[in-house]
């Protein structure tokens, strides 16, 4: 069974210079020898008694826990934790803003509680331990067919919540995940297209619906650059006429409650008013009162003539004289439009253009309608046109979402699209364009490392570059307050011989290598 206080010796024994193996036959062979049932007990053999110890990590290592004794091969006792909190060791922690050695990631609740080389973990928390492991965030893959049963092929409005279509039986969801992919956007093939952002956890849950708006500008280019300016401008005049009465409804309402405040003034004023005349005119139509003889000849005292001279007393003006203060006209309404409200939020800046290009004169015309003419925040689709644009690109800050195909080798020329767009600093995404073949994304991302993409900007264009571009503050990132998505791997992120080890989701441990869900 568990003994801490045996144990908190032990370590003393370590501290003093002893090495775990040696406090470990202290524990276990040495008093078997000093008690003479060495040929039973104190070591695991073939012919002993089957008395062990399973740990939850390494033995005496900080926060190893026993999760079971078994006593003559019989299991006297398994742990059970009470604690929903999960801490997560490995020997390295990329956080998505920096490297950590020999560190710790705690869960709970289905969010990061801490990251570090020593994290605070109450009594009785589970514990994994990765002695030569890697924890990474969650990798996004921000165009995918995954979780609706099969890609979309058809035009649907845009209004549309693929959120209301997600499967929570979906066996493609599960497969993918064990690749690391643990948050995917999906959307219509057919452009214009709500995309949505999903996890893929063992019941999906939407991170944004929608995320962004996917566009295509496809054909010959005088006529898609005319045919998206009309899209786009009816669009904003759409979301033009809405901002501007939302505005003057903002203003409206002010003048509202100061035309009340005034109004309630004015009534009361005007009350007051009736009242005074009501008096006077009662007063004037009363006999005045005969004097009795005592005060007829009673001396009248000379009125006092005052020292300073005094205010006149404030007087409440006639009725007639008062003005009533003018209602404010509340603003018309536009008339509502379910086809184009979704530009509402796009126009806003609330959410992201998605445009897919196939040729390098294409991405021009994206860049001149919706960054420049239009003002959108805009993802460039199209790795392979994007590469030859990239000063445009760079100049307008515009990001690219580059795959399935990230290293175009033909027959003179190579061309690693995410090293180009890393050189000449443009941002970058990864998307698979798959269903169960999203699950190659990590392994095509590890080829263009191995052919020169650094890992840093590789780990980065999956996970906080994704999240950043799409405006998702809780994913991408391993820090405290986060969304408990990361994924523990078996050596450095996106080697050719790196496997996955175990993925969490929302703070749940959706795979593990080698345990059966």
């Amino acid at each position: 069974g568990e003994l801490p206080q045996l144990l908190f010796t032990s370590k003393v024994f370590l501290r003093s210079g002893f090495t775990p193996e040696e406090v470990l036959r202290m524990l276990t062979h040495g008093p078997a020898e000093l008690t003479g049932v060495s040929d039973r007990v104190g070591t695991l053999s073939a012919g002993k008694d089957a008395d062990f110890v399973v740990l939850s990590g390494q033995p005496l290592e900080n926060g190893s826990k026993v999760t079971a004794t078994y006593v003559n091969g019989n299991e006297v006792y398994k742990h059970h934790s009470p604690s929903d909190v999960l801490r997560i060791d490995a020997s390295k922690v990329y956080t998505g803003s920096e490297v950590i050695h020999q560190a710790s990631v705690s869960v709970a609740r289905g969010k990061i509680q801490g990251v570090g080389k020593s994290v605070t973990v109450p009594e009785g928390a589970t514990t994994r331990s990765y002695p030569s492991g890697v924890i990474v965030p969650g990798w996004i893959d921000v165009g995918a067919e995954l979780g609706l049963g099969g890609p979309i092929n058809d035009v649907i409005p845009l209004d549309t919540k693929l959120g209301n279509w997600l499967l929570s039986d979906d066996e493609t969801v599960r497969y993918v995940r064990q690749s690391g992919i643990t948050t995917a956007f999906v959307s219509s093939t057919r452009s214009p297209s709500p995309v949505m952002a999903f996890k893929l956890g063992d019941r999906p849950r939407v991170v944004k619906d929608p995320v962004a708006i996917r566009f295509a500008v496809t054909g010959e280019i005088a006529a898609a650059e005319n045919s998206m300016r009309r899209t786009l401008a009816s669009a904003k005049q759409y979301a033009t006429a809405w901002s501007q009465y939302e505005a003057s409804y903002r203003d409206y309402k002010n003048k509202l409650l100061e035309y009340e405040a005034n109004k309630k003034k004015f009534d009361e004023a005007v009350k007051a008013a009736e009242q005074k005349k009501a008096e006077e005119e009662k007063k004037a139509k009363e006999p005045e009162k005969p004097k009795s003889e005592s005060e007829a000849s009673k001396p009248q005292d000379p009125k006092p003539v005052p020292a300073t001279p005094t205010a006149t007393p404030a007087t409440t003006p006639p009725s007639n004289e008062l003005k009533e203060p003018e209602k404010p006209k509340e603003p018309e309404k536009p008339k509502a439009n379910a086809a184009l409200e979704p530009y509402r939020p796009l126009f806003a800046g609330e959410l992201i253009a998605m445009v897919d290009v196939e040729s390098e004169r294409l991405v021009e015309v994206a860049i001149k309608l919706f960054r420049q003419e239009f003002e959108l925040p805009t993802v460039i689709v199209g790795g392979e046109a994007a590469v030859k644009q990239v000063e445009l690109l760079r100049k307008h800050q515009v990001a690219v979402v580059a795959g399935p195909t990230l290293v175009r080798e033909d027959t003179n020329e190579t061309t690693n699209i995410p090293v180009e767009l890393a050189v000449n600093s443009v941002p970058f995404l990864f998307q698979s364009q798959a269903s169960s073949g999203a699950r190659k994304l990590p392994d095509a991302i590890a080829y263009s490392v191995y052919r020169g993409l650094g890992v840093g900007d590789a780990v980065r264009g999956l996970t906080l570059e994704a999240a950043k571009q799409f405006k998702l503050p809780d994913i991408g990132l391993l820090a405290t307050g986060k969304d408990a998505d990361l994924v523990v791997l078996s050596g450095d992120p996106l080697d050719m011989g790196t496997e996955v080890l175990a993925v969490i989701i929302d703070g749940k441990i959706v795979y593990e290598r080698g345990v059966e869900p």
